[in-house]
């Protein structure tokens, strides 16, 4: 949205406050377009983890989740499985391209397999390769798959004769390899539920299944080579990393463990050369960050009150705001063009000043900034997709 990018200056090493959440998600977007670097947005806890990830896959599939469990539930009780698959496949992607990746805490402070290990390297195997079962049989043990009797689910592998199915990491579909002697002769993926074909390919890449960590290990932040980093709000993030510090304190003492034994980086020890921080609520701590004010708000749901809706925009219009409804419901474009039948639909990024705009694009919530009056499908009543049709964004 070329329209609001020329309302924000997106620039680092300041902090950023008086923005609603949607803005704050379209802040990092912008941010991530005009560089060049990968970038970390760390959060305070799981939940807004996962709720701000939430809020940018809206606009791009180049966001990547990077989620950890809190201390005492991967240390004293078991790591989830599920949290662990996600971080993995994010570690494989991000190697790839650029890309935003939202973690927590636990996930910016987590011990990772030293990129210099082995155990972390991905290989790939094509048919017509030479490579004995036996041999990948063993690289999939030290990638940390278990053998069983059947495959039925994502880290199991079995051997039949020369035939080896394995349910990798990152597949919706295990593969089943064929081998005439130590030739792979086919590779194809199976359904691990009838346990019958369904197409061949001709290579596969394999990628680790558990976070292999000996005395040497890597950051997030090396793997993401140095990205740019955001701190969504900062000072959450310190507080929660002091009650980390006393957990962890508390652990070791109730179970008679040295004080020196580490778990995971400390904050203090990650260097980061430059930042931005976010602040999404009132910060009154005094900082040497030069901070950026903005103003903006919210806006409240019409629950399809569109009389309402009516009395409200021609209000913003008397006090020479430019209306945007942004919708990708076809039912919704004709509903608003026939309440405002003066309404422009606008293609080409250009948006008609102190008019009523529509642009075909989804977005989270709607908000109040500068001259602006943005509003989403979800502010004027509770959508259901699956009873609505879709369009093609411009």
């Amino acid at each position: 949205m070329q329209w609001l990018e020329k309302l924000l200056e997106v620039e680092m090493d300041v902090r950023i406050t008086g923005l609603s959440k949607e803005l704050n998600v379209l802040y990092l977007l912008s941010l991530f377009r005009k560089k060049k670097d990968n970038i970390l947005v760390v959060t305070n806890s799981l939940y807004e983890c996962n709720q701000l990830f939430s809020l940018l896959s809206t606009y791009t599939d180049e966001v990547l989740l990077f989620p950890m469990d809190d201390f005492l539930s991967s240390v004293a009780l078991a790591v989830s499985p599920d949290l662990k698959i996600k971080r993995l496949e994010t570690l494989q992607k991000v190697s790839l391209g650029k890309h935003i990746v939202v973690t927590n805490l636990m996930g910016y402070l987590k011990y990772l397999p030293s990129l210099e290990s082995k155990e972390t390297q991905t290989f790939t195997l094509c048919v017509g390769d030479t490579f004995s079962r036996d041999e990948l049989v063993e690289r999939l043990e030290k990638f940390g798959y278990t053998r069983d009797s059947l495959v039925t689910a994502t880290g199991n592998y079995a051997v039949r004769g020369f035939i080896l199915d394995v349910f990798l990491t990152f597949l919706d579909h295990p593969i089943r390899i064929e081998f005439f002697g130590n030739s792979i002769e086919s590779i194809r993926y199976f359904d691990e539920n009838t346990q019958l074909s369904l197409q061949n390919i001709t290579e596969i890449t394999f990628s680790p299944y558990e976070e292999f960590i000996s005395e040497k290990h890597s950051s997030l932040l090396a793997y993401m080579q140095t990205p740019l980093v955001v701190f969504y709000d900062y000072q959450q993030i310190v507080a929660a990393n002091h009650k980390l510090e006393q957990d962890i304190l508390e652990y070791k003492l109730a179970n008679e463990i040295d004080k020196n034994e580490e778990y995971m980086y400390s904050f203090s020890s990650l260097s980061v050369s430059h930042a931005l921080y976010i602040d999404t609520l009132e910060n009154t701590e005094k900082s040497e960050i030069p901070c950026k004010k903005y103003r903006s708000q919210e806006l409240e749901n019409f629950h399809s009150d569109f009389q309402l809706l009516k009395e409200k925009v021609g209000l913003w219009l008397q006090q020479k705001k430019t209306i945007v409804f942004c919708l990708s419901k076809e039912r919704q474009v004709l509903e608003i063009r026939e309440l405002f039948p003066e309404a422009i639909l606008c293609k080409n990024e250009v948006l008609a000043e102190q008019q009523v705009n529509i642009v075909l694009k989804k977005i989270n919530k709607g908000f109040v900034f500068s001259s602006l009056v943005v509003l989403s499908e979800y502010d004027i009543e509770e959508v259901h997709e699956e009873n609505t049709a879709q369009l093609e964004a411009a």
